[in-house]
């Protein structure tokens, strides 16, 4: 799934129409580049 990211992530937060935006691999691609940067070792979804 190509996804315009444009479309769902803005300054304070990410969001997006399922499954037309966002599915289970872009949210999993989003949670790993999060902890990768910010260095957690978990996130919480909420």
């Amino acid at each position: 799934m190509a996804a315009d990211l444009s479309n769902i992530v803005k300054a304070y937060d990410v969001r997006g129409v399922v499954p037309d935006e966002w599915d289970e691999s872009l949210a999993e691609l989003f949670g790993g580049a999060f902890v990768e940067v910010v260095g957690g070792s978990a996130i919480v979804v909420g």
